[in-house]
């Protein structure tokens, strides 16, 4: 995965620029598509998760739930493939620009919470996060974040697939 520095082609037609960051389960590239100029993020499974069946095929119905979701406010996936090593990646646009980094840890506690690939559990984890952020606002501004933080924490401790996600 080291490999996949500034400069690399991947599926013929993504140019990465950069490395935004890397997490439990994979990792997440700046990239250009080469032939329509278009910047994109691209989500890339790490080897160790890549080796799971089950959490491939999560990845895949995250990508086929999310496309399905047609709105300005959410990153919308353009693609789907397997680099020659085998790890599956998700090419998303929207999510690099134009889009606040509030926006994307909102969007990554509503995932955790609600489970990878699980349409029903991203849709749960909204409720709650908009939930919590209004009476969080409203009566305890200074800490509202923390307590998404905590609320997260609480629902991996229990259950580390996230409420709805498939073990």
């Amino acid at each position: 995965m080291d490999a996949l520095g500034p400069g690399t082609i991947l599926l013929g037609k993504y140019r990465v620029d950069d490395v935004i960051g890397t997490g439990g389960m994979g990792r997440v590239v700046r990239a250009s598509h080469l032939y329509l100029q278009q910047s994109v993020a691209i989500k890339i499974l790490l080897p160790e998760m890549a080796q799971s069946a089950s959490t491939v095929s999560r990845f895949l119905r995250e990508a086929q739930a999310t496309v399905q979701l047609k709105s300005e406010h959410i990153a919308r996936v353009i693609d789907v493939g397997t680099l020659p090593g085998g790890l599956p990646l998700m090419p998303v646009q929207g999510a690099v620009l134009g889009m606040g980094v509030d926006a994307l840890i909102l969007a990554f506690v509503c995932v955790v919470i609600g489970g990878l690939g699980s349409l029903e559990g991203a849709a749960v984890g909204a409720l709650i996060v908009g939930f919590v952020r209004t009476i969080g606002i409203t009566y305890f501004a200074e800490v509202e974040l923390a307590v998404l933080y905590l609320i997260a924490a609480a629902v991996l401790l229990v259950r580390p697939a996230g409420l709805f996600g498939r073990a």
